[in-house]
């Protein structure tokens, strides 16, 4: 079963690849690629999970790769130059791959498992997601005029979903995490709105949004696991208001 898993795993990735070369090449395609796409993370985390598509655990793992996937596509479908996609798509393979190959290892290969690597890549590529997906809701904005109120309550979900997903491999307990994931979700939504009026690039906003998402999440999590070091607050509120002010500094104002 570990040998079928790791063929499992590494096939998922490459078909993954695979997918997302052929949706630059043939966009008119893009329905069934997207769909195809979803249904293979889908299985290969229904297999790495031990086939138990009613346990809940088994959604918990498939909430992070497939909101980085479709994330990512619709990332990827607003890039113009070649170069650029063809780099992004294997940066999103990769990525995708490596969130597999630990749901591997946590599951088929325990002794070689390192502690905390689940939430440690969690914590990496939900902060992606958020990026990647504030850049394709301000595209699908501002570009093709689709409506905000729809675009901002999927946000809301994502958000919502990405916080209880970081909070759940951090083996923090639902009932505790609840009244941090609904704050999360407002505070970060409330964020969307503001960005939204800001007369600056895509890239930009979607930047703030992340290290909004990056702040809020980071202390809620270690507050939550009992990790109220004041070194550890003044960590992230440095980082934080740095990254602000870099981003600010270089943005290109409209």
């Amino acid at each position: 079963m570990v040998l079928f898993n790791r063929l499992i795993l590494w096939s998922g990735g490459l078909i993954l690849f695979i997918l997302l070369e052929l949706l630059i090449k043939y966009p008119q395609l893009i329905f069934w690629l997207v769909s195809l796409m979803n249904l293979a993370v889908f299985f290969v985390i229904w297999q790495l999970t031990g086939r138990q598509f009613q346990k809940i655990k088994f959604w918990n793992f498939l909430i992070t790769p497939i909101l980085l996937l479709n994330s990512g596509w619709l990332f990827l479908i607003f890039l113009e130059r070649n170069f650029a996609k063809q780099l992004f798509i294997v940066a999103l393979a990769s990525l995708l791959l490596l969130f597999l190959k630990v749901t591997f290892l946590y599951f088929s290969l325990r002794p070689k498992y390192q502690v905390h690597a689940l939430e440690n890549i969690s914590s990496y590529l939900n902060l992606i997601t958020v990026f990647l997906f504030s850049a394709s809701f301000f595209s699908l904005l501002i570009l093709l005029g689709l409506s905000f109120i729809i675009l901002f309550l999927i946000a809301l979900v994502i958000i919502a979903l990405l916080t209880y997903q970081l909070f759940l491999v951090s083996e923090i307990s639902l009932e505790a995490a609840r009244p941090h994931i609904f704050i999360i979700t407002l505070v970060i939504g409330e964020l969307f709105m503001a960005v939204k009026f800001l007369p600056t690039s895509i890239y930009v906003n979607s930047l703030l949004i992340s290290v909004g998402f990056y702040l809020t999440a980071g202390l809620s999590r270690n507050w939550l696991m009992e990790i109220k070091e004041t070194a550890v607050v003044k960590r992230y509120l440095i980082i934080s208001f740095t990254s602000i002010v870099i981003i600010l500094i270089t943005a290109k104002w409209i």
